[in-house]
């Protein structure tokens, strides 16, 4: 994180922004489908959060993000999921609107609402992590 502040100190003395994307499952665990979790946002046995549900990239965590003095931080965890309309995924068979709203809930509160930008796509089904 040391780097990224650094790096946002410099672009900000440019009159620049700098932003980054991460996972974003800040602590929210999809516990409908552990064997398929929506943005890889899993949890242990118990419902913990493991692997990206706890930590992001390089082993920082949402609050470090939030606490940094990067300008925007781009969640991805919300990756392939239909905002409206027919769910395009067969393999949730559940109201991808409501994970929406829920990833969404858990990123804002952990990264702030200053610094927090829900990522999507249309249409490509990609995924935050690959």
């Amino acid at each position: 994180m040391e780097f990224l502040n650094t790096f946002a100190d410099a672009m900000h003395a440019e009159n620049k922004t700098l932003s980054v994307f991460i996972c974003g499952c800040c602590g929210w665990v999809d516990t409908e489908m552990p064997s398929a979790a929506v943005g890889h946002c899993t949890g242990d046995a118990n419902g913990k959060p493991v692997g990206f549900a706890s930590h992001e990239f390089v082993g920082t965590t949402c609050p470090q993000f939030a606490a940094s003095r990067l300008d925007r931080v781009y969640a991805g965890s919300s990756y392939g999921l239909a905002i409206n309309g027919p769910n395009p995924n067969p393999r949730l068979n559940r109201s991808t609107v409501k994970v929406l709203k829920e990833i969404t809930n858990a990123s804002r509160a952990a990264l702030s609402w200053e610094k927090y930008v829900s990522a999507a796509t249309v249409g490509l089904g990609c995924d935050c992590c690959v």
